[in-house]
C-alpha cells in the first residue's frame, strides 16, 4: 500500500477534524450540554477512541477546539465587514452585533459570551457547556478598532479597552436575551435588541 503524503495526511487530518467539530456539536445539542462521552463522540464521527485520542487529549480539548473554531469565525467576520466598509465606525459597530446575533443563532449550543470575552477555561462541576476563554484576535480587533474610532474623533476619549469591555456586555446581553425570552416569550426580542445596540452606540459615541 503507497505511503500517504504529508500533503495527504494534512488533508485527512482536517476532514476529520472538521467532523469531529460538526458532531460535537450534534453532540451538545442532544446531550443538553458537555455530558457527551468521547466514545459518543468516537462513535459519531466512525473513528476508533484510540483514533480519536490522536487528535484531541480529552473531552476538554475538543470543547476548546469548538471554542477557537467559533471564535476565529467571528474574528474573521469583523475583518470582513472593516474591508468592506472601511472606516465605517457607527454602522460597523451594528455590524457587529449584528454578526454576534448571527453566530449566537447558528451555534446555539454553545455559550458564545463567554467564549469571546472571558479570562480562564473552566467546565464546570453541573456539565454545563461553558467554555471561558480569551480569544486574542476578537478583543485585539475590537480594541484597534475603537482605538481609531477615538482617533477620529468618532467614539468617546476614553480607553479603548474600556469600551471593548462594554461592547463585549453588550454582546453578553445579546445573547442572554434569546436565552430569557426562549421559553416565556416576555417581551419582543427583536425590539430588545435593537434597543440594546442603540444603548451601544449611545455610550459609545462622542456626539
Amino acid at each position: 500500500m503507497p505511503k500517504l503524503t504529508e500533503a495527504r495526511k494534512e488533508m485527512m487530518g482536517k476532514l476529520i477534524k472538521d467532523k469531529i467539530f460538526t458532531e460535537a456539536l450534534h453532540l451538545l445539542k442532544e446531550k443538553k450540554g458537555i455530558l457527551f462521552t468521547m466514545d459518543d463522540l468516537a462513535h459519531n464521527v466512525g473513528i476508533s477512541k484510540g483514533a480519536l485520542y490522536s487528535y484531541f487529549t480529552d473531552k476538554q480539548a475538543v470543547i476548546m477546539y469548538l471554542a477557537e473554531r467559533v471564535a476565529d469565525e467571528m474574528a474573521e467576520g469583523l475583518q470582513d465587514i472593516d474591508k468592506r466598509y472601511p472606516h465605517e465606525y457607527e454602522n460597523n459597530l451594528l455590524r457587529y452585533c449584528s454578526l454576534a446575533l448571527k453566530i449566537k443563532n447558528k451555534y446555539k449550543y454553545i455559550n458564545l459570551a463567554n467564549l469571546f470575552f472571558a479570562f480562564d477555561t473552566v467546565i464546570n462541576d453541573k456539565n454545563i457547556c461553558m467554555i471561558v476563554e480569551p480569544t486574542v484576535k476578537i478583543r485585539a480587533h475590537l480594541i484597534e478598532f475603537f482605538n481609531q474610532g477615538i482617533e477620529r474623533g468618532i467614539f468617546k476619549k476614553k480607553s479603548p479597552m474600556a469600551l471593548t469591555l462594554l461592547c463585549s456586555s453588550v454582546f453578553r446581553g445579546l445573547e442572554l436575551v434569546s436565552v430569557i425570552n426562549k421559553e416565556k416569550k416576555i417581551f419582543n426580542q427583536k425590539q430588545m435588541e435593537e434597543e440594546m445596540q442603540q444603548l451601544l452606540l449611545e455610550a459609545v459615541l462622542a456626539k
